[in-house]
């Protein structure tokens, strides 16, 4: 249940906007809010020193829930293979050689 909110990309680095769920053994889990079934935060994945990003397919049309905020699906696929990693979801396709993923995620 972790959505994509948005993508950036710029020389050198692609980074992922997301909404992430926590499980309990996380340090920065807290209880769901009411309206909420888990522990959602915001978050970015980020591929930094990226050589190469190459799309195979890109759909950044949206979907909008029901309190009115887009995201783009799921990251549905994430794989790792010799510093090259390929993604993808309903967003699209991406294939990116770069440094290890960093995961950073907001202290909200």
């Amino acid at each position: 249940d972790s959505y994509v909110l948005g993508v950036k990309e710029n020389i050198g680095t692609l980074e992922f906007e997301v909404e992430i769920v926590l499980t309990k053994n996380h340090p920065m889990y807290e209880t769901p809010k009411e309206s909420e079934q888990y522990c959602y935060k915001r978050a970015s994945i980020n591929f930094p020193e990226a050589s190469r990003i190459n799309w195979i397919s890109r759909n950044l049309d949206g979907f909008t829930d029901a309190s009115g905020e887009v995201d783009f699906g799921n990251i549905d696929e994430f794989v790792s293979e010799n510093g090259t990693y390929k993604l993808s979801g309903d967003w699209g396709e991406v294939s990116v050689s770069s440094e290890a993923p960093e995961l950073r995620i907001a202290q909200n």
